[in-house]
């Protein structure tokens, strides 16, 4: 079920849009009348009052006009909705007013831009829903022209934006990501735009309660991780999904819904869809992505001879892939018995990234399965817990006793009984470069695993 939420016209609100009769006025009446005349000063007190209570009057029947049928106000596109002030995004004018450093209205016409208020619907957790896996993905910065696409007809003065455009490894155009930022305020705030829902952002079993500016329903989540507050707002704008986050510390919680409020308001005025035709690559890095028989596999340049020879009886090939794009650059198989399975992958060791996981096999904490009974997210050490995870050896190394150390066995009456192991190693090709073979097995014995390896040194 959706609810929209509803704001009501409060004398606040009121009096922010239309004008109101300050205290100032009774003030400088009373500071003009004759200090020797007591009567005099109560008749220009009373005449001040007066004309108060005609002004405010007028300022309620006025007010009537302004209401939308649902009690909404309308308010000029050019004054601010939530402190800031619009400014066309084309301009490039740096001239300010006098009260409060923005651009004059360029047209005194009122249009139906509602005065809102954002509703958070609370959660524990992320939205949930699965990121489409996008083979080959790569992303190159938005040029000006075609940020521009993006800027929305009008937005609050100091807005920034920058953003990359994301393709699939064959080119296509598959997300944007835009980040906005104000001059004015701390913060940022992420904006993802595709033609399809690819976040899929759901709340299961929970009514969900919808925001409305100018037109744009708005569902809105709030959620906390750590010392951390996340704001999350979706929309579909013009045919096309927007979904804003913004993270900041509690302290700055304040801040992150003012700016997320502004951005919000100024999106919603959106006129029509940007035409993505117009943002395609610089440049496409190269990929390759496909599947091959095992026996054919075993012929690939880089990686093939690294493959076992054979599998054990009674194992079927389910499909050898080769993959390449800007990041990755691997050799994967499968092999299946019922539910048994071994599977490898092949690569180049990254330093960098995989570091952590290297253990010397003297170093048992690092990886005897042994010493961290099930459920092992509660007996492994945290600062082990990479490592002891899927540790890898230097295959010189290896032993039959290491290989032993990583296998486990389970009886589970959904699954078959049987060694399960994990781990990887690594060795040096002809032309000093380090690969790595990371290798899952499940119903295949310890014997098995050590024997395969060690040929391949």
């Amino acid at each position: 079920m959706i609810k929209e939420a509803k704001v009501k016209l409060t004398k606040e609100v009121l009096f922010e849009a239309i004008g109101a009769v300050s205290d100032e006025m009774l003030i400088n009446s009373e500071q003009k009348m004759p200090k020797t005349e007591p009567i005099t000063r109560r008749i220009f007190s009373l005449g001040a009052m007066a004309a108060a209570l005609l002004i405010i009057s007028g300022t309620l029947i006025l007010a009537g006009f302004l209401s939308g049928p649902n009690g909404h106000s309308f308010l000029n596109p050019d004054a601010a909705l939530s402190g800031g002030c619009y400014v066309p995004s084309t301009s490039t004018s740096t001239s300010t007013s006098a009260s409060g450093g923005c651009r004059p209205p360029q047209k005194a016409e009122i249009q139906s831009i509602y005065q809102w208020s954002p509703y958070y619907n609370k959660i524990k957790e992320p939205p949930q829903g699965d990121r489409v896996y996008i083979p080959g993905y790569f992303e190159e910065k938005l040029n000006e022209t075609q940020l521009d696409l993006f800027m929305p007809k009008q937005t609050y003065k100091g807005l920034i934006l920058t953003g990359t455009a994301g393709y699939s490894g064959e080119g296509n155009l598959t997300d944007v990501t835009l980040r906005a930022a104000y001059t004015l305020y701390d913060g940022e705030i992420f904006i993802k735009i595709s033609e399809t829902d690819i976040l899929n952002h759901y709340l299961p079993d929970k009514e969900t309660t919808k925001s409305m500016v100018n037109g744009v329903y708005f569902t809105l989540y709030n959620y906390s991780s750590g010392r951390y507050e996340y704001y999350v707002a979706d929309a579909e704008i013009n045919g096309l999904f927007y979904s804003f986050t913004i993270k900041t510390p509690y302290k700055s919680h304040m801040n992150a819904q003012k700016i997320l409020k502004l951005t919000l308001e100024s999106f919603s005025t959106t006129e029509k869809a940007p035409d993505l035709s117009l943002i395609k690559p610089e440049y496409i890095p190269h990929f390759e992505n496909y599947t091959f028989p095992y026996e054919s596999a075993k012929n690939d340049e880089t990686f093939g001879k690294y493959l076992p020879e054979a599998m054990p009886e009674g194992f079927t090939d389910e499909g050898t892939r080769r993959y390449i794009d800007s990041d990755e650059n691997y050799l994967s198989t499968l092999f299946t018995s019922g539910l048994n399975e071994i599977s490898m992958k092949i690569s180049f060791y990254n330093e960098s990234t995989m570091s952590k996981r290297l253990t010397s096999v003297e170093d048992t904490e690092n990886y005897d399965l042994n010493l961290y009974p099930i459920p092992r997210g509660e007996t492994i050490p945290k600062n082990l817990y990479e490592v002891v995870n899927n540790p890898i050896f230097d295959l010189n190394e290896l032993t039959l006793d290491t290989v032993l150390k990583r296998t486990y066995f389970v009886e589970d009456a959904g699954d078959v009984d049987g060694p399960r192991m994990n781990f990887s190693v690594i060795l040096n090709n002809e032309t000093g470069e380090t690969i790595l073979i990371e290798l899952r097995a499940k119903g295949v014995s310890p014997e098995w695993v050590f024997e395969t390896l060690t040929k391949l040194k």
